[in-house]
C-alpha cells in the first residue's frame, strides 16, 4: 500500500494497493467503515477524528513514506494516529482482501436505500388502444 501525494498543486490523498486498485482516501475511510463490523467503523472514526483536530503536517519525504531518520518512537502525535489510520483502513485492498469476502454476506440494498426499491418496480402499462402486429418467425 501507498499514499500518494504531489508538489504538483492541491489533491486528494489517495492509497494505491499493490493489485493496482486505488482509492480517495475520504472513499476509502467511507468504504470501509460501511463494511466492517461496528468496533472497526467506530475505531477508524475516532481515529479520523482524532486526526482533524490535531490537524498540523508531518514530515514526508517525496513518495509520501516516513523518512527513514524517523521512527515511530520520534513521531509526532499525528503521524502516530495517521499510520494507525492507515493500518485501520488500507491493511489489505477493500476489492481483493478479506473485506470483500465479508461484503458477500452483506444486503446488495442498504436499509437506508429502502425507499428506492419501489422507484425500480417494473409496472405493466394499459396499451389497451395499441393495436399489436404479429409477425411471422
Amino acid at each position: 500500500m501507498a499514499r500518494g501525494y504531489t508538489s504538483v498543486g492541491p489533491m486528494a490523498p489517495f492509497y494505491v494497493f499493490p493489485c493496482g486498485h486505488g482509492f480517495h482516501s475520504q472513499c476509502l475511510i467511507a468504504h470501509v467503515t460501511r463494511c466492517t463490523n461496528q468496533a472497526q467503523a467506530e475505531y477508524v472514526l475516532d481515529l479520523q477524528k482524532q486526526l482533524s483536530l490535531l490537524g498540523g503536517e508531518t514530515r514526508r519525504d517525496s513518495n509520501g513514506s516516513i523518512t527513514k531518520e524517523e521512527s515511530i518512537t520520534t513521531m509526532i502525535p499525528s503521524d502516530k494516529i495517521r499510520s494507525q489510520l492507515d493500518d485501520a483502513i488500507a491493511s489489505e485492498c477493500p476489492f481483493c482482501g478479506d473485506l470483500m469476502i465479508h461484503e458477500i454476506s452483506l444486503h446488495f440494498i442498504r436499509p437506508e436505500e429502502a425507499q428506492q426499491v419501489s422507484s425500480w418496480e417494473i409496472k405493466p402499462h394499459n396499451f389497451g388502444s395499441q393495436k399489436s402486429l404479429s409477425l411471422a418467425v
